[in-house]
């Protein structure tokens, strides 16, 4: 990842979170359906297929120790 990434996943000015779904995230996760208040949260958004999301989400150590904010799929988008 891009360093300016891990210096603002690691800056104490903010909440970071992945945002993907629960369903993929580890049972010791901390899993979120909103931002916490306080810190103006950092939304980490994975772009690619959900293939490769759901590889990057896995074989990336920095996002280990982030929560994740859920995405509801229960819903069709447009």
């Amino acid at each position: 990842p891009p360093q300016a990434l891990l210096d603002l996943v690691a800056s104490p000015d903010y909440q970071p979170m992945a945002v993907f779904p629960a369903s993929y995230a580890g049972e010791q996760r901390q899993v979120l359906t909103a931002p916490p208040p306080g810190k103006p949260p950092l939304f980490i958004m994975l772009d690619g297929t959900w293939t490769e999301a759901r590889k990057m989400f896995r074989k990336s150590p920095y996002l280990d120790a982030l929560p994740v904010i859920s995405v509801d799929l229960s819903r069709v988008s447009a």
